[in-house]
């Protein structure tokens, strides 16, 4: 059964896709959909049920004391996002340099009344861990709530593979600060909170058009940090 879910999902995903959208680009200057730590749009470790929307793209650069990754995400048609990490990772002894394949396809998308929810593959092809890490998670989000506080939004789901057949969840909160006086643009920052195999990691956030710049702390113990740009690319 754990071999054959994987394979369930990128097939879902690939083929739901629509031979070609007719919406225009959905992110031309970034917005929620921020690439995590191991490539797929999320918060630190764990995926949200955004994507990185039609025809866009978003590339990121992380650093840990445990690993680095650079990754490229593609929205080549509506609801779904492609892309691909290298990651090299510290063994102490020497390091272990993987790529891997992500792809995530969005099943519902979030209105009002009901939440996103997605289903994806981080490291389709095993190079990472001894199985892909395959996942289904729900997002959403809700107003601001209070004049110092922005957006708050809310993902919960269940994956294999580096999630470790078991549940995780997550916040994003915004952040009020003095340059939202300013009657333009400028930076939003917000919190962020996960729990995903029994840990738990906290992490700022700070965006600013399609670009986004992360600092975390995971598990209590490893710093890590790192730059991501989402915008539209308009080739089709």
């Amino acid at each position: 059964m754990r071999k054959v879910l994987p394979f369930l999902f990128l097939s879902a995903a690939l083929f739901a896709a629509p031979a070609r959208a007719a919406e225009k680009p959905s992110l031309l200057h970034g917005g929620s959909a921020t690439p995590n730590f191991f490539g797929a749009t999320g918060l630190l470790e764990i995926p949200s049920a955004s994507v990185v929307g039609d025809r866009g793209i978003a590339g990121d650069a992380y650093f840990t004391g445990d690993f680095q990754s650079y990754g490229l995400l593609v929205g080549p048609f509506d609801r779904l996002e492609v892309g691909g990490t290298y990651l090299r990772e510290d063994r102490g002894h020497g390091h272990d340099d993987d790529f891997l394949f992500d792809v995530k396809y969005q099943v519902v998308k979030e209105n009002t009344v009901i939440p996103g929810v997605a289903v994806g593959l981080i490291d389709a092809f095993a190079q990472f861990r001894d199985e892909p890490s395959w996942y289904a998670v729900a997002s959403k989000g809700f107003p601001k709530f209070l004049p110092v506080l922005g957006g708050l939004r809310l993902h919960a789901g269940f994956g294999g593979g580096i999630y470790n057949e078991r549940p995780f969840a997550g916040l994003e909160l915004g952040l009020g600060t003095p340059l939202d006086l300013i009657p333009f643009t400028h930076p939003k920052f917000s919190f962020i909170a996960e729990y995903v195999d029994e840990d738990v990691n906290v992490g700022l956030r700070g965006r600013w058009r399609g670009l986004a710049g992360t600092v975390a702390l995971f598990n209590g113990d490893t710093i890590g940090g790192g730059i991501s740009y989402t915008t539209g690319l308009r080739l089709w």
